[in-house]
């Protein structure tokens, strides 16, 4: 079910447009609500879960709710990456905030399978999957258009069989230039 329903709200966040719903949060609070709620599960696969977070963030001013899906979708993709890996005896997965210039910057490392060079240069492109069936193509894809849609951007390092990190980087203010751009 839970499968399913993630499945169905990825479409529908790819099918239509919607406006964004700009609002100032505390970062640390926002982290620390997805590390709550992602963390067990995680946990429950016998991964190591460690967040490093930075509080002195302070606030960021975004839609809350799909950045929010954007980094569990990364998370999700995470857990994936470490339950696809047969080769390692254990595996972790790090959440870090910290903030640079302007920018809060999400950082989530794992040691699991990682990517060759095809599924890097591939990985935010629609309807691509390399889960072998067990994924849509979409939740990359959406999550990358979310970074962007905030004036942000999401960068992707990873080598195949080592682990990725999946870092995004998004304004501490809403972007003048992008007021009301729909995703």
């Amino acid at each position: 079910i839970s499968r399913i329903r993630s499945m169905v709200l990825d479409i529908l966040y790819y099918a239509k447009d919607r406006d964004l719903k700009w609002e100032q949060i505390d970062v640390l609070s926002f982290v620390k609500d997805i590390a709550q709620t992602f963390g067990p599960k995680i946990r429950s696969q016998q991964i190591d879960f460690i967040c490093d977070f930075d509080t002195s963030v302070g606030k960021f001013e975004v839609d809350s709710g799909i950045v929010r899906s954007a980094l569990i979708n990364i998370l999700e993709n995470a857990l994936d990456a470490c339950l696809e890996d047969k080769l390692k005896a254990s595996h972790r997965i790090t959440f870090n905030v910290t903030h640079d210039n302007g920018y809060i910057v999400f950082d989530v490392y794992d040691n699991g399978i990682g990517m060759d060079r095809e599924t890097r240069e591939r990985a935010f492109t629609l309807f691509f999957s390399s889960k072998r069936g067990n994924g849509t193509g979409l939740g990359l894809f959406i999550s990358n258009k979310i970074a962007q849609a905030h004036g942000g951007k999401i960068e992707v390092e990873s080598e195949f069989q080592k682990g990725t990190r999946m870092v995004v980087r998004l304004p501490r203010r809403r972007p003048a230039s992008r007021p009301d751009l729909p995703i």
